[in-house]
């Protein structure tokens, strides 16, 4: 198998997986629990994506072609600072639910670019010892940002009903 088709399996077992997980122990839990507690629990998690920051060292990535690793970078690493703002913010204003949906929808957009230009720059060819961040990372984050996205949507259509 191409490194391309190995790294494509491990996104969809990986979207799989975590889906799983997410449906049936994470989304029972959430559903029941504050608005703000389950987006600060998802937007936490989303935090993490600054070990992006892996994709440009070299001493761990040294193939990884500039093309995608900076952007992808830059782009995680933003975005996950924006979720860590936002889980703090929510837990003392609800204007943390706005930052909420701006990560959510700035989230979403990176994973997009990132990947097509994964696709372009041929990622999985020099992602080296970054896999982990690529490959367990990213199916996780995506899964969470759905639930983010369900959390969000669920609750406001909870919000309205109840008057």
């Amino acid at each position: 198998m191409t490194p391309e088709t190995i790294g494509n399996l491990h996104l969809l077992l990986g979207l799989a997986t975590f889906g799983a997980i997410a449906a049936i122990f994470v989304w029972p839990r959430l559903r029941t629990a504050r608005r703000a507690d389950a987006l600060s629990a998802l937007l936490l998690f989303s935090a993490f994506r600054y070990t992006a920051l892996q994709f440009v060292n070299h001493a761990v990535a040294p193939n990884l072609a500039s093309g995608f690793a900076s952007p992808a970078t830059a782009g995680d690493v933003s975005v996950g600072v924006l979720a860590l703002i936002a889980a703090i913010v929510l837990r003392f204003h609800s204007f943390g639910v706005v930052l909420a949906w701006l990560y959510a929808v700035a989230g979403s957009a990176d994973f997009i670019f990132a990947g097509s230009l994964a696709v372009i720059n041929h990622a999985s060819d020099g992602i080296g010892a970054a896999w982990p961040v690529f490959n367990l990372g990213g199916p996780a984050w995506m899964v969470t940002l759905v639930l983010i996205f369900a959390t969000l949507i669920k609750n406001k259509n909870v919000a309205s009903a109840a008057g």
